[in-house]
């Protein structure tokens, strides 16, 4: 099953580019640049033209299991997740401190014992030959901060140079606890909000602008309640049971500052829930419910799900095959906000995938072609209708009411 999940996760980023924050690098992740298909066994679909890059379990990476302890232990000495991000930023820097992209590519060599083409190379063997460009680092800087917590999402497109082209790229995006996005591109040192000029610069594959349409202007506290609510549907909740054999869920919360944990703890209280916070000594500091609250907050879960795709923003499309199809629009959503809405979709059964469209001048969507995914969205909004107006036999769909239009794509 892990693997399976590590071949289709390799697959997709072949294809869409992103690896978001709502997911962890699976282990036997592999990436082999734009060029490398994946069949679905995981063999290659096409010839490697450089070195596969192979992010393995830490137990069966003792360099990467080191790097990963030392960042552990110096993350409890900071406070704010601004600090953790530059100090995570400028440790991968230092691992990995040969970029000079010439000399990267003998020092694959030189590890391969010939040519590394095709050769799989794994995050430890990167940390001890101390070298990495961009694939490398923001590889490294996704995969340690999934391990301690940070909602990072990885991202391969273009960079614009003074030269007036763009050229192949990769860094990282990291939510805040507030809703906002940092781009970080440990390449060129680089951390800064989407209102930085130099956001500009990042492209997708295609060349275009990926955060032209993105705004950081949406109120604080509705940054905060979206930053709740993400944490109650896709944080890193864990069942287990007491001593006595009572079944909890509980939350580690080392990744979040005092400021979210009171306002997570106010909002699980304002749904009837009891959540305690107390000190475990694996864990560290947990949001623990327990046995009689379990399925209350499985339904929390799931109805937050259901409402984060209800206010999504929809279109009704038609291709020119004359196929229907349901588009989303995510250009002025936070990567906290999309976060959220692409995990109540997966949880929904809801099968999607990330696309530019040419509607409005271009704006980036998520794409719901499935039949049976397009049945179960409609599903929802008349289940909402029906609750909503329970006399109502007919109500007219929400996505109907909203900015949803029907398009015809020529």
């Amino acid at each position: 099953m892990s693997m399976n999940k590590s071949i289709n996760q390799s697959r997709r980023f072949n294809e869409e580019h992103r690896i978001s924050s709502s997911e962890r690098i699976e282990y036997g992740y592999k990436d082999g640049g734009r060029g490398l298909k994946f069949n679905r066994d995981g063999s290659y679909a096409t010839s490697p033209t450089r070195e596969i890059i192979i992010v393995k379990n830490p137990s069966d990476d003792p360099i990467f299991q080191s790097a990963l302890e030392y960042v552990k232990q110096q993350l409890n000495k900071l406070t704010s997740t601004e600090q953790k991000i530059r100090f995570l930023s400028g440790y991968v820097q230092g691992l990995l401190s040969i970029n000079d992209t010439a000399e990267n590519e003998r020092i694959m060599d030189r590890i391969c014992g010939g040519n590394s083409r095709g050769y799989e190379i794994s995050l430890g063997q990167l940390i001890q030959a101390k070298t990495g460009v961009c694939r490398h680092r923001s590889l490294l800087f996704k995969a340690l901060a999934d391990e301690i917590g940070m909602p990072t999402s990885l991202v391969r497109g273009n960079y614009y140079e003074h030269s007036g082209y763009g050229v192949s790229h990769a860094w990282n995006e990291v939510d805040l606890e507030n809703g906002e996005t940092l781009i970080v591109d440990v390449m060129h040192d680089f951390i800064g909000d989407l209102s930085s000029a130099k956001v500009k610069k990042y492209l997708d594959v295609n060349n275009n602008a990926l955060y032209a349409h993105r705004s950081q202007n949406t109120p604080k506290i509705q940054h905060r309640q979206t930053s709740v609510n993400s944490i109650i549907i896709r944080g890193d909740w864990q069942e287990a049971k007491t001593t006595k054999g009572d079944k909890i869920i509980r939350l580690p919360t080392r990744s979040l500052t005092n400021e979210t944990v009171t306002a997570l703890e106010t909002q699980l209280e304002q749904h009837g829930l009891s959540p305690v916070i107390y000190e475990s000594k694996s864990l560290g500091q947990t949001i623990r419910l327990s046995n009689k609250d379990v399925e209350r907050f499985k339904l929390l879960q799931e109805r937050l799900s259901t409402e984060s795709i209800l206010h999504a923003d929809w279109l009704d499309v038609t291709d020119r095959d004359g196929k229907s199809a349901k588009y989303l629009k995510t250009d002025r959503m936070t990567n906290n906000e999309r976060a959220v809405l692409e995990a109540a979709l997966t949880a929904q059964g809801i099968i999607f995938s990330r696309k530019r469209s040419a509607l409005d001048g271009g704006i980036n969507v998520l794409s719901i072609s499935n039949p049976k995914s397009i049945a179960a969205v409609k599903g929802l909004f008349t289940s909402f209708s029906a609750a909503r107006d329970p006399g109502t036999t007919s109500s007219p769909s929400r996505d109907n009411n909203r900015s949803s239009k029907k398009l015809e794509l020529s």
